[in-house]
């Protein structure tokens, strides 16, 4: 199989583009329009070429897409301007068509439109190389009898452990869509402590990911909690726990606080005509052992101050009584 090639520049690109993903749906034989917005960030006039690449799924379950040459598909029935120029600091709006083939069978059909500021060049091996480009991927859906077909191949945590001493914990999970077109599976892992309450709920796809036909996909969500916060909060960054000092893991597990066993509920819907459901569940075990020691030897002296204090104070008032009885 031919795969594209693309190198990245060393400095920032000087040119951006929205939106990122574009998903269209059309008939077979029709002709859609859609467009993308360009975006000149530099002092200088920029010529930008075009050129659009079929993409599959990579195979490594990541979800990056693994750009392929424009023989047929989706790239072939792209039509765009071969070059556009923008002056400084100018926005521009890029049309561009997909002619669907009348005999195009249904499911999804994936591209990219790249722009690059060098023109796209060929390789000997068929190979494509772009610099400093840019691109929107294009995932169509041609309309038809379609049945989409996915289920959880898997679910637990990304370490694959059941006993755990602190959070943040990652939870993962593996989708495998068997169906002839995308699906993007959306809902919610929930953590529910061993009293039944729900401690946590966790988006289980938050950036909106897709799987692509005939592949699986592995996502992956992470659990930190805080005290009284059982809803959805948008953490983007996740805390490290120290990995020296007995003192510094105690404060990190108080204030990060989990303990006991907990149920994980996996609940996830998708479908594009008909809502589906899919679920899984697992079980861990979360024991700060440095929180619980440091509590633990607390509530032994403070039972020994309160025994020793509780026989001082009834000494003292029995002696008291006897002075009153003298």
């Amino acid at each position: 199989m031919l795969i594209v090639f693309i190198t990245l520049p060393q400095n920032a690109q000087a040119t951006t583009l929205s939106p990122v993903r574009l998903e269209l749906t059309a008939n077979p034989g029709e002709t859609i329009q859609s467009s993308i917005k360009l975006i000149n960030e530099t002092q200088s006039s920029e010529v930008l070429y075009t050129t659009t690449l079929n993409f599959e799924p990579k195979g490594d379950e990541s979800g990056e897409p693994n750009f392929v040459p424009t023989k047929d598909g989706l790239a072939a029935w792209v039509r765009t301007d071969y070059s556009v120029t923008l002056g400084p600091k100018e926005q521009k709006v890029l049309p561009f068509t997909i002619q669907v083939p009348a005999d195009t069978e249904p499911g999804g059909y994936f591209g990219a439109l790249f722009t690059s500021t060098t023109p796209p060049k060929e390789n000997t091996d068929g190979s494509v190389m772009l610099t400093e480009r840019v691109g929107s991927l294009i995932l169509l859906r041609v309309n038809g009898e379609l049945a989409d077909s996915g289920d959880i191949l898997e679910f637990g945590t990304k370490n694959k452990s059941f006993w755990h001493t602190t959070l943040p914990i990652t939870f993962y999970y593996r989708f495998q869509n068997s169906g002839l077109d995308r699906v993007r599976p959306l809902g919610d892992i929930i953590v529910k402590n061993w009293f039944g309450r729900t401690s946590k709920i966790i988006p289980a796809n938050p950036e909106g990911g897709n799987v692509l036909p005939k592949s699986i996909r592995r996502f992956e969500s992470t659990w930190l909690n805080r005290w009284g916060k059982a809803n959805k909060e948008d953490i983007t960054q996740f805390p490290t726990p120290p990995e020296h000092g007995f003192w510094k893991k105690v404060s990190y597990e108080a204030k990060y606080f989990a303990w006991g066993r907990y149920k994980v509920q996996l609940n996830l819907a998708y479908g594009f005509t008909e809502l589906h459901s899919a679920s899984s569940s697992t079980t861990i075990f979360v024991f700060p052992w440095h929180l619980t020691l440091v509590s633990t030897v607390g509530a032994i002296i403070l039972f020994f101050i309160l025994r020793f204090g509780i026989r001082r104070y009834n000494r003292w008032i029995i002696k008291k009584a006897v002075k009153k009885t003298k």
